[in-house]
């Protein structure tokens, strides 16, 4: 479709700093909820959860005043999948696959011609409070040390981080100092 675009955000939290970011996004939108989006079972009834935490790794944010009715599509092989952007915006989030190791997650959300005001408004609003309770000091360099890639990084992953309990994967991340 013509004008469509994504707009998209590197994250590295730890749970603490998921927490921290889903009660200022409930604070501030109370209709928000966030969807597991392995938790599909029945395409009319969108698996919600009352906190990121409780999500697995792929989930999303699901503003209700927005989107009031979400629906998902079953499969013939009986799999229901729910919408990943467009009417949610799609929460990949940190893994420590690795102990002592956390990869990054993303903010992902898409925009087109029919994209209600309401939903800029909402994703415009997300990405504040994402530079709000997250750092973007750290950068991603090439092998020349051309920093390429910003990431916003939690506080607590942050400071994990600086005390060497926590390595931050998409690596070489450069710690400001």
């Amino acid at each position: 479709m013509a004008g469509e675009r994504t707009k998209q955000i590197q994250l590295l939290l730890t749970p603490v700093d998921e927490q921290r970011i889903a009660g200022r996004i409930r604070a501030d939108f109370p209709e928000a909820v966030f969807l597991d989006q392995r938790g599909w079972v029945d395409p009319d009834q969108p698996p919600v959860r009352q906190s990121i935490v409780e999500c697995s790794s792929t989930a999303a944010i699901w503003d209700r005043s927005i989107w009031p009715v979400l629906t998902g599509a079953r499969y013939p092989n009986g799999t229901v999948d729910g919408p990943t952007i467009g009417p949610v915006v799609q929460w990949l989030r940190s893994l420590e696959r690795t102990p002592g190791v956390l990869s990054p997650g993303r903010w992902a959300a898409s925009f087109s011609d029919r994209t209600p005001p309401a939903m800029r408004t909402f994703v415009n609003r997300l990405w504040r409070i994402a530079g709000q309770e997250t750092s973007n000091d750290m950068t991603w360099a090439d092998q020349g040390g051309a920093q390429v890639k910003t990431y916003h990084v939690g506080h607590d992953a942050l400071r994990a981080c600086r005390e060497g309990s926590l390595r931050l994967v998409g690596t070489p991340l450069l710690v400001p100092r």
